[in-house]
C-alpha cells in the first residue's frame, strides 16, 4: 500500500499533467489538490477500494479540458465536497458510483458540456447539497438510482435543455412518467423539465405543485 491521502493543494495549478490515477487505497484528496489543472483530461477512481473516500472541496474546480471522469466498480468514493468539479466544462456523461453518500454545494456545476447524470443502483440514500448540477447548459437525462430518497430541485437550476428525470423503479419516495419527477405516489409534482414548458402535461392523480 502507498499514499493514503493526496494534501491539500498538492497539484494546484499544474500545466503539465494530462491523466490522474487514484488507486483504491487512497482515502482522501484534500481541498484544492488538483485545482486549475488545465491540461488534465482524464481521472480515474480505480476499484477495490479499502474504505470510503472523500473528495474535498474544490478538488478538481476549474480543470477545464477534464473529458474523462471514471468511478471504477469499487472505488467507494463516499463524499464529493463542495465545488469539487466546478467548471470541468468538457465532461460529457457522468455515473457516480453506488458508494456515493454525500455530494456537496455545485460539485459540477457550470460542466457546460454534461449531457446525462446517472447513479448507479444499490446504494445508500443520497444527499445533494444546493446547485449540484446547475448551469450545465446541455444537460438532458438524468437517471436517479433507489438511493435517491429527496430531491432539491434546485440542484438543476439553469438546464435548460433537461428533457427527462428517470427514477428507479425500487426507489420508495421518487417516481417518473414521461420523464417527469414526482413523488412515489404521483400526488406531487417535484420536478418539470423546464426545456418542456412550451406543451405542459402532467399526470392525472397530481394533488400538489
Amino acid at each position: 500500500m502507498g499514499i493514503t491521502a493526496i494534501g491539500e493543494n498538492a497539484f494546484n495549478d499544474n500545466v503539465y499533467l494530462t491523466q490522474v490515477n487514484i488507486p483504491g487505497y487512497v482515502t482522501s484528496v484534500g481541498k484544492q489538490a488538483f485545482f486549475n489543472n488545465t491540461s488534465l483530461k482524464t481521472v480515474i477512481f480505480q476499484g477495490n477500494a479499502v474504505e470510503d473516500m472523500t473528495i474535498g472541496a474544490q478538488a478538481f474546480y476549474n480543470c477545464a479540458k477534464l473529458l474523462t471522469l471514471t468511478f471504477e466498480e469499487s472505488s467507494r468514493v463516499a463524499d464529493i465536497g463542495k465545488e469539487a468539479f466546478y467548471a470541468c466544462a468538457t465532461i460529457r456523461n457522468l455515473t457516480l458510483p453506488s458508494s456515493v453518500k454525500n455530494v456537496g454545494d455545485s460539485a459540477f456545476r457550470r460542466c457546460f458540456n454534461l449531457t446525462t447524470v446517472s447513479l448507479k443502483a444499490g446504494g445508500q440514500d443520497v444527499s445533494f447539497g444546493e446547485s449540484v448540477f446547475a448551469d450545465c447548459n446541455m444537460l438532458t437525462t438524468v437517471n436517479l438510482s433507489a438511493g435517491v430518497t429527496e430531491f432539491n430541485s434546485n440542484i438543476f437550476a439553469g438546464c435548460r435543455f433537461l428533457s427527462s428525470i428517470k427514477v428507479d423503479a425500487d426507489n420508495p419516495n421518487l417516481s417518473d412518467e414521461d420523464g417527469i419527477l414526482y413523488n412515489k405516489a404521483k400526488t406531487v409534482l417535484l420536478f418539470y423539465p423546464s426545456s418542456r414548458y412550451t406543451d405542459v402535461t402532467f399526470a392525472p392523480t397530481v394533488e400538489e405543485i
